[in-house]
Parts: C-alpha cells; structure tokens; sequence
C-alpha cells in the first residue's frame, strides 16, 4: 500500500472571540502567533492555523500576520470570531497542547510608523488558546473481503488474497485485531478461531504460521509513533469434521493503544 497516501491525524481547533470598537473610518486587526508547544516542545508556525472572521474565510498557516478582520466606518464594540487550529503529526505525542496570539490593530495603508499592513495603533492584546491531541491508531486495509477453497479431509488451506496494512498512530504501543464472524459456505461454517497467519516479507515471503487464537491478535506494535506498514497471508485449519466447499468471509480489524 502507498504509505506516502497516508493523511495525517485528526487535529483541533477553537474559536476565539473578541470585540473591535474604533471611530476611525477605516480599521483592521492582524493576528500574529507568539508560539505553540505541545509535550515534546515547540510547534512550527505552519503546522497553526487560523480562519478569520471574513464570511467564507479558509484557514490559513501562521506564516507571519495574518488579516483576520477589517473595516470601514466607525465600530462601535462590533465582536468578531476567528479560528485557530493545530495540525498534528503521527510521530508527535498526544496530550494538551498550548499557544498564545497577538492580535494588533492597524489602519489598512495609512501612513506615519508603516508596517506590511499600514499603521500599527496599538495596544496589541494577548490571548491564549489550548487543545487537546488524542491518541489515536488508524488503520488502512487492502481487502476486506476473504475466501478459501477447503478440499474434503484435514489440513491448512491458504486463504486469498494476501492482506496488505498500514498501521498509523500516535500511541507509542499499539495493537491490530481481527474481528469478523468466522467463514461461512452452503453447508458449513469455520470459527474465526481457526484462522492462522504468516507475516510477509520485503519479497513476498511468508514467516511461520501463527493461530489467530479466540483473542484475535494480529499485530503488537512497539516500534512506536509513525506510520508502519505491514503484510499477511491467511490460512484456515480445517478439520475431518468440515465439509468441502467454497467459504468466504468479512474481517474486519480494529486498533487501539497497546498495554
């Protein structure tokens, strides 16, 4: 599967709310971030974002300042709305997240002490806003769908097709389960129990069977945070007891944090 297809975690968002009153004819406020932290420490600019309070606004990286209001005619105490947002990564850890804003208003293209946006009024306001990252594993499959052609007698017979994962989280243990309601045909039914599994290779080459088990344990991850790839082949373990035939069936599997 395409690792570098992946998207990355959920993130959070907020919105601030603050009042604008000026009796000037022409005004604007910028937002300028001062920083942003989370638990392994600082966050790059352009991994925040911010909606201003212009109707249809998108959200923007806090690449310098960013115009999030601006006017004409006198406001007398007009309250606005933005939005500020964080964009996470797999490898950062979850936990609260922090970060503070200067909002400094201007008069757009006006003269005197010129900046980018015009002339800067003064004073500028603090304001803070925190959000919390949760931990998260996700999970993309190649197939869903499975099925095995079981001969009459007893044996281990490989399912098709092969399972391709990706395994994406922010958990620094994690684990992958299969769950589903075992392979059924026109005259019989398998236990999910039964199933074995084998870990490919970089060359497609099968390690040694394991027994799914009634826990239903695929994968335990400890490598950590990140984006981690893997590849199985199924096999179910029929017994004298079951009929030949063409079974089929739906897996399904599950992530969490690991113990």
């Amino acid at each position: 599967m395409d690792v570098e297809g992946i998207e990355s975690p959920p993130g959070c968002s907020g919105a601030l709310v603050f009042s604008v009153e000026s009796p000037l004819p022409d005004w604007g406020v910028a937002a300028d971030l001062d920083g942003f932290s989370g638990p392994d420490g600082p966050i790059s600019p352009g991994r925040v974002f911010v909606k201003p309070a212009f109707p249809g606004a998108e959200p923007v990286p806090f690449v310098g300042g960013v115009v999030i209001a601006t006017g004409h005619g006198p406001a007398p105490a007009i309250g606005l709305e933005m939005r500020v947002g964080l964009q996470p990564e797999w490898v950062e850890s979850p936990g609260p997240h922090e970060g503070s804003f200067r909002l400094v208003p201007f008069v757009p293209g006006g003269g005197g002490m010129e900046g980018d946006l015009g002339t800067y009024l003064g004073p500028e306001k603090i304001v803070t806003a925190s959000g919390q990252i949760l931990e998260l594993t996700w999970i993309a499959s190649s197939a869903e769908g499975f099925h095995v052609r079981a001969d009459a007698g007893s044996g281990r017979f490989v399912v098709e097709p092969d399972l391709e994962i990706v395994v994406a989280t922010n958990a620094l243990s994690w684990l992958v389960r299969v769950e589903g309601d075992g392979f059924v045909s026109d005259d019989g039914e398998i236990p999910l129990a039964r199933l074995a599994w084998a870990r490919l290779d970089a060359q497609g080459l099968p390690g040694p069977w394991i027994p799914l088990g009634e826990n239903g344990l695929l994968l335990e991850g400890t490598e950590g945070r990140g984006v981690h790839p893997a590849a199985f082949r199924f096999a179910v373990d029929i017994t004298m007891g079951d009929r030949a035939g063409d079974y089929s069936a739906s897996l399904r599997l599950v992530g969490s944090g690991g113990p």
